[in-house]
This record gives structure tokens, C-alpha cells and sequence, in this order.
């Protein structure tokens, strides 16, 4: 969406030397990005 935020957007171009745990980690790692910066009553309702 062209109205939407980009600033934690990734763009990656999967082949096969890339490994599904490098994607995994990957995908965490933006996660836990995001999750950083909401308050901590949503993080706790996220995480119940």
C-alpha cells in the first residue's frame, strides 16, 4: 500500500543460497522491530 509507512519494510529476493533459518531470523528480527515500538500494554495484549 502506497499509503502505508515503509520505514521497517524489507525487501529480499529468495534463491537457494539463502537458508529458511537466515529467513526466519530475518523475519524476527523485524518482529521484534515493530513490537519495540509499541507501548507495552499492546505488547502484552500481543502477547497473550
Amino acid at each position: 500500500g502506497y499509503h502505508m509507512n515503509k520505514k521497517h519494510w524489507n525487501t529480499v529476493y529468495i534463491h537457494k543460497d539463502i537458508e529458511q533459518e537466515q529467513i526466519n531470523k530475518m523475519i524476527d528480527w523485524s518482529y521484534d522491530l515493530v513490537l519495540q515500538s509499541f507501548s507495552k500494554k499492546k505488547q502484552q495484549e500481543l502477547m497473550d
